[in-house]
This record gives structure tokens, sequence and C-alpha cells, in this order.
């Protein structure tokens, strides 16, 4: 990993979107210096699911988020992964082999910020690690395009070659943790998001069971590793308790927002 590197206004600006999102959904007050910057977050009056959040996220794979140049985000559970897959040598269905991921490692640049819980008065140092996009390729020097026999470039399919350890940020793509007041926290999923592009062919579909446990329950675990890893507590145990409840319940997709904590749900249902 590379330490001897002057870290960029962009980098930073994308921990601080991956901070934001479980930030938003903190249980405790806490402040995070990023840079010259402090940010704080304090816990939400009410949170809920909307029920867009159950929509399926159609990815028609055409690599337009891929090429935008926003950094890959990692704290020290997203290293430790990468370094195992590595020792142990384990099969990657989306890599041909561990050398991807190594070189992947020895991009990485080490971001140390400070977090201060307010609750209980401590002051931690943490790290975050970052490789961007635009300093080693204009697109993602990981998305690559899958040529089939028979189509044109423009007819094949670009794939994620690090999907198994894809970034938190790039898999919030269209996954939002929304604020409609600064109180008021819905997750949902919609265009617009971090990554998204103008022009994007991503349409929202019916639930899809085997999408939403491999995408976005993962996405939230992924989200959830990196709150833990800076030793802040949120609500997203909660919140992906109640999804995975649901998915064995076998009960309908929810018409109304799922209220997750806080105040009666039909007080918010205007916001949304």
């Amino acid at each position: 990993m590379n330490n001897d590197y002057k870290i960029l206004d962009s980098e930073l600006r994308d921990i601080k979107w991956v901070v934001g999102n479980f930030g938003r959904l903190t249980k405790e007050h806490f402040t995070i210096n990023i840079g010259s910057e402090n940010l704080k977050f304090v816990p939400p009056r009410r949170l809920v699911i909307s029920p867009q959040f159950f929509r399926n996220k159609n990815c028609l794979h055409c690599g337009g988020c891929c090429k935008k140049g926003t950094t890959l985000v990692y704290t020290a559970s997203g290293i430790a992964e990468m370094q195992k897959i590595i020792e142990h040598k384990l099969v990657i269905s989306t890599c041909n082999d561990n050398e991807i991921i190594e070189q992947l490692l020895l991009g990485l640049i080490k971001v140390d910020v400070k977090v201060f819980c307010f609750d209980n008065n401590v002051v931690n140092t943490k790290s975050f690690w970052v490789y961007n996009k635009v300093r080693n390729n204009l697109r993602c020097f990981f998305n690559k395009l899958k040529i089939d026999a028979g189509k044109s470039a423009e007819e094949c399919l670009w794939e994620c070659i690090i999907h198994v350890v894809k970034p938190t940020n790039c898999a919030f793509s269209l996954r939002v943790c929304d604020s409609k007041r600064e109180d008021i926290i819905l997750l949902t999923k919609k265009q617009y998001g971090r990554n998204w592009v103008f022009g994007c062919p991503a349409e929202f579909g019916e639930f899809n069971r085997e999408e939403f446990e491999m995408y976005d329950l993962k996405a939230l675990r992924s989200l959830l590793r990196i709150a833990e890893d800076l030793g802040i507590s949120t609500f997203l145990p909660e919140i992906i308790n109640w999804l995975e409840s649901w998915l064995q319940s076998g009960d309908p997709v929810p018409k109304e927002p799922v209220k997750i904590y806080g105040g009666n749900v039909n007080q918010t249902r205007k916001f949304f």
C-alpha cells in the first residue's frame, strides 16, 4: 500500500459520502474529522424504509457509473477480507486469479481520520483506504468489457472484476439514506445517487428476492462493517434484522413506509 501520497479533495469527498450514509443511521452523537473538515451526526428522530427500497434495480451493465472517476473506499474489514482471499487462494467467480486483488491492495492509500463520540467522550483514530480511479485510469481499472463472440463492442456488457470485494460506495449507487428533514431518515432507492451518471439506462422493476439478497442486503452489511470499523453504533443491525425476518416470513412487499425507529409512521408519510 502506498502511503507517500498527498490525498486529493475528490478522495476526501468520497470518504465523506460513505460516512454520511451510515452517519444518518447513527444511534449516538459523533463527530468525524476528515481532512480539514469536521462532520457532525446525531441520531434521527424517525427512521423508516420506503416501499421504493424493495424495487429491483435492473442494471444493464453499461459501465457508465464505472467511468465516472469515483474513489474506491475501504476500511479495515475490507482490507482483511482481501488479504484472506489472497492468503487462502480462494476461488472467486468474478476474478481470473488473486493477482487482481493483489493489484488493488498495492494501489490503496491510507487516510487516517479522528472520530469523537460525545456519549462516552472518547476520541479514536481510525483509517480508510482509497484507490482513486482517476489517478490510475479514467475508467475504473477493474471495470472490463466482457467480449462475447458475434457481438460488437457496443453490444457487449461491462463487468466489475472485483465484484466480490466491491467497495460500499459503488454498491450504493442507487441505494440512498435520504433525509427529507434533518431528523427524519428514509432508506430508499432512486436515480441520482452518488455514482449516478446522466443518461443511466437502469430501470426499477418488481421486487426480485434473489437480487435483493445478493445486492441490497449485501450493500447494507457492507455499510454496517464500515460503521463497526469506525466504532460507531447504528440502526443498521435493526434494519438488516427486519429485512431478513421479512424475507423469511414470506409476507408481501410493503406498500407503506416501514418504521424501524421513532414516532408514528403515519406522521411521516407526507414527506415521502
